[in-house]
Parts: C-alpha cells; structure tokens; sequence
C-alpha cells in the first residue's frame, strides 16, 4: 500500500514552514487541498517558486495549488492568483484541458473508501460539473477498468438529473503504485457532484456503493474494512440497503445509513443531521414510492392518524410554508 494514501500532512503545514530544516514530505501534500488552504500563508511568488523549485515534481506541485485554487477561487490569494497565472502554460501540459475551463465548473473534495486486501484505507478525489468538463482532466491513468466505468455510470446521472458535466481528479501524486480500483467508486463520486451542484459540503460523509443506471445503489464487497477505515472528521457513511456490519466496527460518533437509491444518498447528503441519517433515507424512500407518507407521518406522533387523516389538505398547506416546517419536522 503506497504510503501517500495516508494523509498525516498537510500542503498548508508546508506552505507555513518553508524554511524548516527537513525536506517536506511531498507525496503527502496532495491531501492537502482545502478551500482552507491559504489561511496560514503569508508568503509571496517568490516563496512559491522557491518551494516548486525544491519539490521533486514541479509539475505536480502546480497542479496542486490549481485544485485547491478551483473549490473557491474567491479565497484564493492574490499573489498566488498570479503565480497560478504565470503557470498556466505548464498547467496545458499536465491536463488535458485548459485551467480557464475549468474554473467554469464548481468543486468539491469527497473522500472515498477503499480496500486492499483486508485493510482498509481512505483517498480523496476531487468533483466537479460545469459545462463541457471533460471526464477526466488528469490522472486516469490511476484508475482500473471498473473503476472507469463506475465514474462514466455516474457522470451519465449527474447528466440526466441535472443536466450537467461532471469531471473527477485524483489529488494523489502521479504514483504509478498506486491503482485505484473497483465499482465502489460510483456513489462518492456521484455524491460528489451532488455536493458542487448543489454547493453543499460533503467532507464528513464516506460513501461507497456501485451505481446502477437506473440509479440504484447496488451491493460492493469490504464493506466492514472500510467503514473501520473512517477518520474522524466523518460523521456519516452510507452503505448500498441489505450491508450487514457490527457495531464495534463503526467508529465513535459516526452512522451508518443503508439506501437503496441515489435519491436516498443525496437527501441524507443535503439533510444530515447527528442521528437522523436512516430517518431521512427512510422519507425519502417513501416520498419517491408516492404512498405511505400520511403513515409515516402518523408515526412521527402515535395515534395520531385519524387527526391527521381529517386535516390533511390544511396539514400539506402548512407544510409548503417554510418558516412552518422546521417547527413541524
């Protein structure tokens, strides 16, 4: 397992110490791209051409800085806005389209579990839609066979729900060691791309689940290992319907949410709250069946049907009026 998997070590942290005594540990600042990015650096063009200039691989340095520069170009510096401008023909060189398209698009970084063997271990990718981004602007390279095609799957809903591209980029080193593989990939991604178009974040929830073009969430395997693989940061991880695991394998203050649909994922996605997560999937569940809400709402207050089977027509006017429903939920 290639040791730039594990992300102890931040770009930010390497920005900030730019004189330190030891050599920066470059396969790991990849995980390192944040909109938080810029908020220890006070440095200048200078600085940064002195630290590309020390990094083994300078074109992947740059493109670094360009990832985390795309998930909120508002944050970015100045200086480095302009150091960013002067690499933009290295930038043509390592993708294969231009750093201006896209910037069109809007960003997110989704972390996706993934196993080898028994263990367990989490990367980050990062999502985007716009118009016209294409697939893959690097590293497809790093990609097998299925995980291709579980991505291609999830850009062709992304592109029938909303009507938009979706592109996906490791934030992993050109490492040729490293292969990320499997049909699992399907649902973070998509996820992902539900996150930037929908402008929501997503850097506490895990999912894995191989992606049917219907939408449906199908069943993928280690499912224990990566669940177990989880940092702290995420408080929630959705699993295909029909996962079995074990409470001990569940980290502290996380859930684990089954759903059968990309519609269940993405309405525990925009609606998560600590504990809510199989509730929510559960009301989405219903609401796409169209039948048996009035029941689940009757569930929410026991012996309570018959109420609410005489005021329905005032209870849905109720519920179209936002300020009313929080209250009501």
């Amino acid at each position: 397992m290639p040791s730039s998997i594990i992300p102890p070590w931040t770009l930010a942290r390497a920005l900030s110490k730019l004189n330190m005594n030891r050599v920066p540990d470059w396969d790991r600042m990849a995980d390192g791209v944040s909109q938080m990015l810029w908020n220890r650096f006070s440095g200048d063009g200078d600085t940064l051409d002195r630290l590309c200039s020390a990094c083994p691989d300078a074109d992947a340095f740059v493109r670094t800085l360009f990832f985390a520069h795309l998930l909120d170009p508002s944050q970015t510096l100045s200086a480095v806005s302009q150091w960013l401008a002067r690499k933009e023909s290295l930038l043509e060189t390592v993708l294969t389209c231009s750093p201006k398209e896209l910037e069109q698009g809007t960003w997110r970084v989704i972390p996706v579990p993934l196993a080898h063997t028994k263990r367990g271990y989490v990367i980050r990718l990062l999502v985007g839609t716009g118009p016209n981004l294409e697939l893959f602007p690097c590293g497809s390279d790093l990609f097998d066979d299925q995980a291709i095609v579980a991505i291609r799957t999830a850009r062709e809903l992304v592109r029938t729900t909303w009507d938009t591209c979706m592109a996906v980029c490791p934030l992993a080193w050109n490492n040729h060691d490293l292969t990320i593989v499997g049909p699992s990939l399907g649902l973070p991604v998509f996820l992902g791309a539900a996150a930037a178009h929908k402008n929501l974040p997503c850097s506490h929830i895990l999912a894995t689940g191989c992606l049917g073009s219907d939408g449906s969430v199908l069943p993928v395997g280690h499912v224990r290992e990566k669940v177990r693989a989880a940092g702290r940061e995420i408080t929630v991880c959705i699993l295909p319907e029909n996962t079995t695991w074990k409470d001990r394998d569940v980290p502290d203050a996380m859930e684990c949410v089954p759903v059968a649909t990309v519609n269940q994922a993405c309405a525990v996605l925009a609606c998560y709250s600590p504990g809510l997560g199989i509730k929510i999937a559960g009301l989405q569940k219903i609401l796409d069946s169209e039948h048996g809400l009035q029941r689940e709402l009757c569930g929410l207050v026991p012996d309570l049907e018959i109420w609410v089977q005489g005021n329905q027509e005032k209870i849905r006017l109720q519920l179209r009026r936002a300020d009313d429903l929080k209250p009501v939920i």
